[in-house]
């Protein structure tokens, strides 16, 4: 990953909360991360 790329990371349900509920994140729900590097320091 460089400077300015951007990412979309999805992660299954049994690698993230699997069957359990966590605050607004419903059970075996796949989680979905944006992520953007800005800068390297």
């Amino acid at each position: 990953m460089k400077e300015g790329d951007k990412w979309e990371v999805w992660m299954p349900a049994e690698l993230g909360y699997g069957s359990s509920k966590q605050r607004n994140i419903p059970a075996n729900t796949t989680l979905v991360f944006e992520i953007e590097l800005l800068k390297v320091l």
